[in-house]
């Protein structure tokens, strides 16, 4: 086997294994997957017969910001509580290792490493805004 497949593989099996963790993060978040069926069946029933739309909006809660937090570190794969250069780390070698451009156009490595990426993004974000508020402020000025 030439060493460009065996690299090929090793990045795969990554991603795979990525993958499989954040699914697993998403299925303990929703364990008994209620909340997925619900949706399901809500849109089924919505593109078979349209609804009125109701008279006063429903309520939406916030979501916990603990949880939300608590989600992001797991994303990275990190405890609860890492320093900003410990969240700066995990982040750049995910990032890294999960780049789509390394990956044909159109093939399902693509697609998982794109599916991580997004997520990996979203995470590191929000733990961005939340660890260095210098961020939020800088994040603001334009500069000609």
């Amino acid at each position: 086997m030439s060493i460009g497949k065996r690299i090929g593989r090793i990045a795969s099996g990554y991603l795979d294994q990525t993958l499989r963790r954040l699914e697993d993060l998403d299925s303990a978040m929703d364990p008994t997957g209620i909340h997925r069926a619900e949706a399901e069946k809500e849109f089924l029933d919505s593109m078979e017969q349209p609804r009125p739309l109701p008279e006063k909006p429903k309520t939406v809660e916030a979501p916990d910001p603990t949880t939300t937090e608590t989600l992001c570190y797991k994303t990275l794969g990190l405890k609860e509580g890492a320093a900003l250069t410990e969240v700066r780390t995990a982040y750049a070698e995910i990032a890294q290792r999960a780049d789509p451009s390394k990956y044909e156009e159109g093939t399902e490595e693509r697609a998982k490493a794109e599916s991580i990426r997004d997520r990996v993004d979203r995470a590191y974000q929000y733990l961005l805004k939340k660890l260095d508020p210098s961020v939020e402020r800088f994040s603001e000025i334009d500069i000609p």
